[in-house]
């Protein structure tokens, strides 16, 4: 007998190949799929884990100071943590914060790929100051390691911080807490300002024969872009006297613009005083005397650098 093939039949040789391809590609669609799986959970481990406590806008008409917390302090944050938190005050408020309590993780010389730049690879705090008028925003620093970071001032009246802890791999580091508050007064303790949100004080000797002045945010780092006056005003047979307690502010002599420094001026009139210098840098100055009754002190810093500032006894 002969096998005659129907129009449209295949070989049983043809049949069979057909269903081994069909299972090949079957198998082969199964491990592309598990690659795929495993694929995405290699990207998920690396991806920055952000929860809701994580990203925060706090606002003064809600709240005019506080605390922020790093995930799950103080107990250990998870790895690939991002959070980020913005800071909006009015506009006549400056956002400072304070850390206390600052916990990252050791860093060793083996640890800091960029010694420019040490905080490049670490588990970091990095906070950022927003130039008033502008969308622009300067980077203050990084901040690493165990240390409790200096305090830190806005420029104007927006800041941000910005956690990034994608090591922590033992998950003993506990991260960081630090206190938020939105001033007027630029954290000064002393002397009649002017109007809230400007950096103008009066010392008169009738109510305060001798006190303590000092940059805003002291002992923290100064605010960038910033002016503050401080007037003195005497009785007639009265003189102004400072003696430096610290000093470290940004810039070299002759403290000008060419030298991109902030400053400290000092002058026995309402204008310039070319009779005196200005003074920068990290070195105490020698005790400085008005002429008269009267005197002026003016504090400038420019949008480069930082540094935290000076403390100074007034006596009259």
């Amino acid at each position: 007998m002969r096998l005659v093939e129907k129009p449209g039949m295949f070989p049983p040789s043809v049949l069979w190949l057909n269903k081994a391809s069909s299972c090949w590609i079957g198998v082969i669609s199964l491990v592309m799929l598990l690659h795929a799986h495993r694929v995405d959970a290699l990207r998920n481990q690396n991806k920055p884990n952000k929860s809701a406590e994580c990203e925060k806008i706090i606002n003064s008409r809600a709240e005019k100071s506080g605390e922020i917390d790093s995930p799950g302090f103080p107990r250990p944050y998870p790895q690939n943590t991002s959070c980020t938190y913005i800071f909006q005050g009015d506009k006549s408020e400056r956002v400072r914060i304070e850390f206390q309590q600052f916990d990252l993780g050791p860093v060793t010389k083996d640890d800091i790929v960029d010694e420019k730049y040490p905080c490049r690879t670490m588990d970091k705090v990095s906070v950022y100051v927003h130039d008033p008028g502008t969308e622009e925003q300067d980077k203050i620093d990084d901040f690493c390691g165990q240390e409790i970071p200096m305090a830190v001032m806005s420029t104007g009246n927006v800041m941000t911080v910005q956690f990034d802890g994608r090591r922590n791999p033992r998950k003993k580091n506990k991260g960081f807490r630090a206190k938020f508050s939105f001033l007027t007064d630029f954290g000064m303790s002393s002397g009649d300002q002017k109007a809230d949100g400007i950096c103008e004080f009066t010392f008169n000797s009738s109510s305060m024969s001798n006190g303590t002045i000092s940059s805003p945010n002291f002992p923290g780092y100064y605010p960038r872009n910033t002016r503050c006056d401080f007037f003195f005003f005497g009785q007639d047979n009265e003189i102004v006297d400072f003696q430096f307690k610290y000093f470290d502010v940004e810039g070299r002599p002759p403290c000008t613009d060419q030298e991109a420094s902030d400053f400290l001026e000092f002058s026995n009139f309402y204008s310039i005083d070319r009779g005196m210098p200005k003074l920068c840098g990290h070195q105490k100055p020698k005790p400085i005397a008005s002429d008269s009754s009267f005197f002026r002190v003016t504090f400038r810093s420019n949008h480069q650098f930082d540094g935290t500032g000076f403390q100074v006894v007034e006596n009259a």
